[in-house]
């Protein structure tokens, strides 16, 4: 997957395409022409000739580009695949008293050259009363993406942006690591074999230190999309209904109180963040490379990429000052020479959770498995890991409780008197002491234990939507070529 140049969210009041000099709008030269879905119930509009024409192949040579079909079919089953899992519909114009905006009431959908800027977004109509309606915008031809073929690029993009279209039936704005995460995750509930959520979720594990809530600044970057991974997480752990129930919560709180509605869901699910975020650190533990080990974890865990090492240990000694920020994990290892295993902390460790992994085989390469043992440190002082085996280990640190900064907390794992040594040594900047950075949010964070098994009342059933022949036929449209941005 390539670097992503993501510069989109919801706008509001924006122009239909068919207005010429509006942004990725059609040119006066091109015949701008629909076709709608099997229902009804989308629109899409296309350019047979111009500048902006589309990929005019005909394959089943009933005089209607296939590109333009597959993207209104798969639209339409992204809708109602949404609808099945509990999602509140799109708003219709009609219930905010607009015109037939595109000639109908259906979701119009316009097919427009980005020029390589983009090649998807879900535009803004006009909102009342905290809903809004709105169009999607999809490139031309996606000359100048990176899907596979057209029923990929349909797919990612019905989904990601049409769902755009359902959170704006429930509220104006969310959060971006809401509003693209969930988006992101969406497609992965309509098609569970899309890279693109995969991508997006590689992006989020190579910095899992951030704040679940604390987005890079300015634009939405990989990261806010792949924040993505935690959704999938709280679904396979809860169910798909934790989506609709996420938006739910959403409703009458304002954008800097994402936490507390995943917080509150979690509490109809009679589930706590300090019990589920520990698991989420441990499952993104166990992807790529060191997937295939007898803890539980994702079900695609080799699509992942494992997070980097803090600290890649190849003595017997981990010692390191380490800033832990609420809601983020860090990974650290080190080497085992077999025995007595304690962790010594200088500074008060309160609320973090640390679980403890042994490498398969011992080797510090290759899969993790189980924790061997958990624990929450209460203050400064030693704990007692046991009298475990020889090898490599992975040792996983969270702060996962709601809390407005991060804690510094310099600590060390090891044999029993090497690590009681950092109770001796003092530093200039005493961990201990909380501390924030232009990364803090006084956002809150969690603790540990095990979240609860899928089924909590939460959980609603839907499988991945499907394309049929019409789909299936056309994988030599369109080349694999650079992805750009979308919203």
């Amino acid at each position: 997957m390539s670097p992503l140049a993501l510069v989109w969210v919801l706008s509001a009041g924006a122009a239909r395409p068919d207005i010429d000099g509006e942004p990725w709008s059609f040119h006066p030269d091109d015949t701008v022409e629909f076709v709608d879905g099997p229902t009804g119930a989308v629109r899409v509009h296309y350019a047979s000739a111009g500048p902006s024409a589309t990929v005019l192949d005909d394959r089943d040579e009933d005089g209607v580009p296939d590109l333009p079909q597959v993207m209104a079919v798969t639209a339409e089953d992204a809708i109602g695949h949404f609808a099945a899992l509990g999602f509140r519909p799109m708003v219709p114009e009609a219930n905010l008293a607009l015109d037939a905006l595109g000639g109908s009431g259906a979701i119009d959908v316009y097919m427009v050259e980005f020029g390589g800027t983009g090649d998807g977004r879900f535009a803004i109509d006009g909102c009342s009363e905290g809903v809004c309606v709105g169009h999607l915008l999809t490139d031309n031809d996606f000359a100048e993406s990176y899907y596979a073929d057209p029923a990929e690029a349909a797919a990612v993009l019905a989904s990601h942006e049409l769902f755009h279209g359902v959170q704006a039936a429930y509220r104006t704005s969310l959060p971006d690591w809401m509003s693209e995460g969930t988006a992101t995750w969406a497609e992965h509930l309509y098609d569970p074999t899309l890279d693109d959520y995969f991508g997006f979720c590689r992006a989020y594990l190579a910095e899992p230190t951030r704040s679940i809530d604390s987005p890079p600044a300015g634009v939405a970057t990989a990261w806010t999309y792949g924040t993505a991974l935690f959704f999938g997480f709280l679904g396979e752990r809860l169910g798909a209904g934790v989506g609709p129930a996420l938006l739910d919560a959403m409703e009458g709180r304002g954008d800097d109180e994402g936490v507390d509605a995943i917080l509150e869901v979690l509490d109809l699910c009679d589930e706590r963040i300090e019990a589920v975020w520990p698991v989420f650190a441990a499952w993104n533990l166990a992807t790529g490379r060191q997937s295939g080990g007898t803890g539980e974890g994702w079900p695609d865990a080799d699509q992942l990429r494992a997070p980097p090492f803090e600290v890649e240990a190849g003595a017997d000694l981990l010692d390191d000052d380490n800033r832990f920020y609420p809601l983020a994990a860090t990974y650290f290892q080190l080497e085992h020479a077999g025995g007595p295993l304690v962790a010594a902390f200088a500074d008060d460790p309160t609320g973090l959770v640390f679980g403890l992994h042994p490498f398969a085989g011992g080797e510090r390469q290759g899969a993790v498995d189980a924790a061997a043992v958990t624990f929450s440190p209460d203050g400064v002082g030693v704990v007692e890991l046991g009298d475990l085996p020889a090898g490599g280990y992975a040792l996983v640190g969270s702060y996962p409780q709601p809390a407005p900064e991060s804690t510094k907390v310099r600590f060390c794992v090891g044999a029993p008197d090497a690590a009681a040594a950092c109770l001796e040594v003092t530093d200039d900047d005493p961990a201990g002491d909380t501390a924030t950075s232009e990364d803090d949010t006084g956002a809150p964070v969690a603790d540990s234990g095990d979240a609860a098994e899928a089924g909590c009342g939460c959980a609603s059933s839907g499988g991945a939507g499907g394309l049929g022949a019409l789909g299936l036929g056309l994988v030599a449209l369109v080349s694999r070529r650079r992805r750009a941005g979308r919203g």
